[in-house]
């Protein structure tokens, strides 16, 4: 009840924890003293909490937001796979070979525009000569405001950014 009508619930249990702040203020201040004298002769740190957030916690913001109407199905959706992505390891989330769409380094950009295109992803493996020799990521969005005419000319090696080689076993 108090999840779905927070205003009115909060509204309610106002007053009456306004009451009890007003109790428990003394012995708030009495203990913060104590707390930092003793800290003073022990050389202990004044702050015991942690600002860590834990992932049932995420997951719990994300149920609300949701619930609230604040966050749709597939952003809750994508936000979920996010914390279980890194649980992963690179293996789990690679393409297989046979899967992967790739361009040559031959080739212009306009051709790997449309295997960017055909393929429906904005990044592409860069190749030289075979697969198995990768050296870069050809990133159609780095076009952006590029002329298009200069297409023609320009071959894809020209444009490729370096690729980032991580071992299979590293956790995403």
């Amino acid at each position: 009840y108090a999840v779905e009508n927070t205003e009115l619930h909060a509204r309610r249990v106002a007053r009456g924890l306004k009451i009890v702040e007003k109790v428990l203020w003394p012995p708030i201040i009495l203990f913060y003293y104590l707390t930092g004298i003793v800290n003073r002769i022990t050389g202990g740190s004044a702050s015991i909490e942690s600002t860590h957030i834990t992932r049932d916690e995420i997951r719990n913001v994300i149920k609300t937001g949701e619930r609230e109407g604040i966050i749709d199905e597939e952003e809750r959706q994508m936000l979920q796979r996010i914390l279980r992505f890194t649980d992963a390891s690179a293996k789990e989330v690679m393409t297989p070979r046979l899967d992967m769409a790739a361009v040559s380094t031959d080739a212009t950009v306009g051709e790997a525009i449309e295997t960017c295109i055909q393929s429906g992803h904005a990044r592409l493996p860069a190749y030289e000569s075979s697969l198995d020799n990768v050296i870069g990521i050809f990133d159609i969005r780095n076009l952006e405001g590029s002329n298009s005419d200069s297409f023609t000319d320009l071959k894809v090696e020209d444009v490729v950014n370096p690729t980032l080689h991580v071992p299979e076993s590293k956790n995403v």
